[in-house]
C-alpha cells in the first residue's frame, strides 16, 4: 500500500468518524429531550395519582392529611 493509498484511506476514515460523531451527537440530544419529557410525564402522573387518592379520603382522613401536609390541597 502506497502513501497515497494510506492518505486516501485516512481521509475516508476521518469522514466516517465525523459522520458517526454527528449521529452520536444527534442521538445524545434526542436522549436528553426524552429524559425531559419523561420527567414531565412522571410529575403529571404523580399529580393525577395524588388527586385520585385525595378524592377517596373521608373527611376525617382529609383533616389528618391537611395537618400533616399543609402544602397539599385536599379540597375536591
Amino acid at each position: 500500500m502506497t502513501n497515497i493509498d494510506k492518505s486516501e484511506e485516512n481521509k475516508e476514515l476521518k469522514r466516517q468518524l465525523k459522520k458517526a460523531q454527528s449521529k452520536i451527537d444527534k442521538m445524545s440530544s434526542e436522549i436528553e429531550s426524552l429524559k425531559t419529557k419523561n420527567k414531565a410525564l412522571a410529575a403529571e402522573g404523580k399529580k393525577k395519582q395524588q388527586k385520585l387518592i385525595l378524592s377517596s379520603l373521608t373527611e376525617k382522613e382529609r383533616e389528618i392529611v391537611e395537618l400533616l401536609f399543609p402544602d397539599i390541597d385536599t379540597k375536591r
